[in-house]
């Protein structure tokens, strides 16, 4: 069939911006759909994992600190009591947070994500936790009770301590990792398919231009 020059032209012109106008519009939907998968991976999940555990570092060691000059530092009634208040409030919050931790965890599916150093998981991490700092926090509450101050046994409770301190340690690295890998594969992602889709728009041009319009 003829075509004439002018539609020729026409054509030559228009298929090729109709074509770079439908890759800029699924670009386009492909970056909104990059943004919204960043925006889950570094906030709903590691940012605010996170921060509720780096939360709880600080507050354990302000527990551990409360803990100590109530047992040793002989406080005058008053401070003791604002202490020991100060203690349990610590210790409410940190079990908090770190429940919240593990609630998003669970609900985006990360529960196996494991350390790259020690193999164990969150899951695994966080029983780690329950059976340190838990375990700690209770029996130091029962501890504070008594006046008699038992060498092997705090040497026993500062272990608990440290272990669940360690647990949230493994946590944050386990989640900063986690958001390193997600946004460089979000990178690698973005990269193979605008590449492919370009490759794709060049080869259909060549093949419109070669048939001649």
């Amino acid at each position: 069939m003829f075509v004439s020059v002018k539609v020729r032209l026409i054509l030559l012109f228009a298929v090729p911006l109709l074509l770079f106008a439908g890759t800029a519009v699924y670009l386009l939907q492909l970056i909104g759909s990059n943004t919204n998968r960043l925006s889950d991976t570094l906030y709903e999940t590691a940012y605010r994992s996170t921060v509720s555990v780096l939360s709880s570092d600080r507050d354990m060691q302000q527990a551990l600190s409360d803990y100590l000059q109530i047992r040793y530092a002989n406080l005058p009634a008053e401070e003791e009591k604002a202490t020991l208040a100060d203690y349990r409030s610590k210790v409410k919050t940190i079990n908090a947070a770190i429940a919240d931790a593990m609630d998003i965890m669970k609900q985006n599916g990360l529960e196996k994500l494991a350390d790259p150093k020690s193999g164990q998981t969150i899951s695994e991490i966080m029983v780690n936790f329950q059976n340190g700092f838990r375990v700690w926090s209770q029996q130091a509450s029962v501890t504070l009770q008594q006046e008699k101050i038992n060498p092997e046994q705090e040497s026993v409770l500062l272990a608990k301590f440290r272990q669940g301190r360690d647990s949230v340690g493994a946590f944050g690295e386990i989640m900063t990792k986690y958001a390193e890998d997600e946004t460089g594969q979000i990178r690698k992602d973005t990269k193979s398919t605008s590449t492919t889709v370009y490759v794709a728009l060049i080869a259909i041009w060549i093949v419109f231009i070669g048939s001649g319009a």
